[in-house]
């Protein structure tokens, strides 16, 4: 994953009002594309940051595995965990970029991730890794930005097409992916307005 270095600098100063807001905006969107299962069921929140998303969900699913590239990002979901009343969840320092998802051994029936792809250089490799956790009709979701031609670094991509994307989990092993933007703000992403998507997909299998 990349700008791990990048996270590990301001993971304790990263949570504000802002992503908070954006957060459980994005973890209501989640919900309202899960199975009815999954309740019963355990989830990957991969990319985790410091858990702004994915304590949100924590009810939704029987276990969470908050998973990241980031140590002091895990720390400080970890201490969220110590101080909340659940049970239900874990923690894994996890680089599936450049990480076999055999080294920790995890399974999940559904795997959530924010804001994440943007940061990656490898995307093919990082969901074909993901995919080994998850069975056959296992879901996948992602929450990224639409693509933004003004947005313009070296650092990270500028948002995904539909359609790049779309081939991209194909080739991954992923069908029924379908895709829809949910969110516009302002200055959200690198100083520019922005919109985000919800997209969905399933383990071909």
């Amino acid at each position: 994953m990349g700008n791990i270095d990048v996270f590990e600098r301001i993971a304790n100063n990263y949570d504000t009002p802002d992503r908070e807001k954006i957060a459980k905006i994005t973890a209501n969107s989640i919900l309202k594309k899960l199975s009815p299962q999954s309740s019963a069921q355990t989830a990957i929140d991969y990319g985790c940051g410091t858990g702004l998303v994915g304590m949100n969900l924590l009810d939704a699913f029987n276990t969470v595995i908050f998973a990241d590239a980031s140590q002091n990002m895990i720390n400080i979901v970890k201490k969220k965990l110590e101080e909340s009343s659940h049970l239900n969840a874990k923690t894994v320092c996890l680089d599936a970029e450049n990480q076999s998802i055999q080294t920790v051994k995890l399974e999940a029936n559904t795997i959530f991730m924010v804001q994440v792809l943007l940061h990656v250089k490898e995307i093919t490799l990082l969901l074909n890794n993901l995919s080994e956790t998850l069975p056959p009709k296992g879901q996948l979701i992602i929450v990224d930005f639409d693509y933004n031609e003004q947005v313009i670094s070296d650092k990270v991509h500028n948002g995904f097409k539909e359609d790049k994307l779309t081939q991209t989990l194909h080739k991954s092993g992923f069908e029924n992916i379908n895709r829809e933007t949910f969110y516009h703000g302002k200055n959200m992403f690198m100083n520019k307005d922005a919109s985000l998507f919800i997209l969905t997909a399933t383990k071909i299998g």
